[in-house]
Formats: C-alpha cells, sequence, structure tokens
C-alpha cells in the first residue's frame, strides 16, 4: 500500500490528508470524484510556491536562516557565509543579516554574501555595524562588545570627570608627570 496527498479544502485554509490508496490508478479515480487536482505520488501535491518547500508530503515554510523567492517546488537556499535570518519563511537574502561579530561593508547589499570579520582595534555589536575602539585602545579580532578594547601598551584607562581628565590614582599622576618630564607623549586613551 502507498500513501498519497490530497489537499481537501475547509472553510478558512487548506489542510492535508494522507490516503491510504493501493495504486496510483485508485488515487487518480478518487480525485476525479473529489474534483481535486492531480498529484504526486509520495511528492508534494502542488508548486510549494514563495518561501516554502517540499518536506515529505507536504510544503513547509523555509526555516531559519534560509530562504527562496521562487514558485517552484526547489529547497530553500541557505543564507551566506556568517549571517542567518531571525524568521522562517523568508523571501530572499536581504532577509540575511551579518552574524555578531560580522559587519557589512558601507555600501554593501545585505544578504550579499559580504560579511566580514570584526578587525582588531574595533567591535561589531550586531546590526551589521563596526565602531572603532576610542583612541589609544585596540581588540583583538572577531569582538563584540566595547568591553573588548583595552588601551595599548603605555595607555591607561582615565576616569573622565567633566571636561577634563583625572588618572585614577596619583601615583599614576606622578609617574605620567615625570615622563612628560623627558619628553615622552602621555595622552591617554578614551
Amino acid at each position: 500500500m502507498q500513501l498519497g496527498v490530497i489537499v481537501l479544502p475547509s472553510q478558512k485554509d487548506y489542510f492535508t490528508e494522507l490516503l491510504a490508496v493501493s495504486d496510483y490508478a485508485t488515487l487518480n479515480a478518487l480525485l476525479e470524484i473529489l474534483g481535486l487536482p492531480r498529484i504526486t505520488f509520495l511528492g508534494v501535491s502542488a508548486t510549494c510556491g514563495y518561501a516554502k518547500e517540499p518536506v515529505g508530503p507536504v510544503c513547509a515554510l523555509c526555516g531559519l536562516s534560509t530562504y527562496k523567492g521562487g514558485l517552484d517546488n526547489s529547497t530553500c537556499t541557505p543564507c551566506p557565509s556568517n549571517s542567518s535570518t531571525v524568521t522562517i519563511g523568508n523571501l530572499n537574502s536581504s532577509n540575511c543579516a551579518c552574524d555578531v561579530p560580522f559587519y557589512l561593508r558601507e555600501g554593501t547589499v545585505r544578504g550579499s554574501g559580504n560579511c566580514l570579520a570584526c578587525p582588531n582595534g574595533s567591535w561589531c555589536p550586531g546590526n551589521e555595524m563596526i565602531v572603532p575602539c576610542p583612541i589609544n585602545a585596540d581588540s583583538p579580532d572577531l569582538s563584540d562588545d566595547v568591553e573588548d578594547c583595552v588601551c595599548k601598551y603605555g595607555y591607561e584607562y582615565w576616569t573622565n570627570l567633566g571636561n577634563q581628565s583625572y588618572p585614577d590614582d596619583a601615583e599614576t599622576l606622578a609617574v605620567l608627570a615625570r615622563a612628560n618630564s623627558f619628553g615622552y607623549n602621555t595622552s591617554v586613551g578614551w
């Protein structure tokens, strides 16, 4: 015994029911009596359409990180590398956004496959953005948080008070003042 799929109309929508039949001729005869379109044995009865793909005997919405814009029974296409979607049933690659910590180069179309790894000296928080670390601070590749930005060698974080910056302790201030007296640039990062 084989299975065929028949789509029966309901009041609001269509639903799919599996029907056991002994052969293809029996299935076609039953479809003719019901006035329904021909179906494919063990396959999808009609074209799945936009944002859907055949899964066994039914059409299902494209899953996460996939899309489909054609009216056919092809499978959904995965998002380009380093990108994903947050919803199911996506129609095109423009729904594929760069993953964290990747960013989209300015002027590039979303879903084009151009998600770049966040380089050192910056952080990529999502929304396809790249943010440079504050002056005199650096970060490793693939940073996704400003906390990844640390002072470069020879610099130290200062607490900002109003419009002036002050070191966190008097000892640091004395060391910096002495270094300045020898002609060293002791500008600090953020």
